[in-house]
């Protein structure tokens, strides 16, 4: 089963759709400023109305605003996001090499 996911007015992504497989390890690659940390929290933060604001896109203005919306086919209940973020805290410490 997949699930379609279509991303509006996140940051610097206008509108974009996607497909994920369900119930698989789904990896988005690019070069950097592509896009994929954007999709990423506009994926894990897709209900949280509050977390979806903070990526409104630069270009929204009073004249011109432009809300942030995710829609997805299909209930996602569990999202990890393997990012700089994540290295940092979990993989690299001072002391230890893996956590």
């Amino acid at each position: 089963m997949s699930i379609e996911i279509e991303i509006k007015n996140c940051n610097n992504i206008d509108n974009g759709q996607l497909t994920l497989e369900n119930n698989k390890l789904n990896i988005k690659y690019g070069i950097n400023g592509t896009g994929k940390s954007t999709i990423a929290k506009a994926i894990k933060n897709h209900n949280t109305e509050e977390k979806l604001k903070l990526l409104t896109p630069f270009k929204s203005n009073p004249d011109n605003p432009l809300l942030p919306s995710v829609n997805i086919s299909c209930e996602i209940s569990n999202t990890h996001i393997f990012n700089e973020e994540y290295i940092n805290q979990f993989v690299y410490k001072e002391d230890e090499l893996i956590s």
